[in-house]
């Protein structure tokens, strides 16, 4: 991956993150969740999307590099 789709990566993952933990914090999930289970599902699931976001930043990075003009 090139420079571009390194950060459009890492911008778009963060992104995510923010927003999914602030949408499970809202919903009252992460106060109740336990260190076993709970904490092992999130985070599970929050590598799911990086991989499927960094497919997403692989297979187009003509479109990529056109948000850097």
């Amino acid at each position: 991956m090139n420079r571009n789709q390194t950060i459009a990566f890492w911008s778009m993952f963060a992104g995510f993150c923010v927003t999914a933990t602030l949408f499970l914090h809202e919903r009252g999930t992460i106060s109740s969740i336990e260190a076993s289970g709970g904490a092992a599902i999130i985070v599970a699931s929050y590598l799911v999307v990086a991989y499927l976001i960094r497919i997403y930043v692989r297979k187009n990075p003509e479109e990529i590099d056109s948000w850097f003009r």
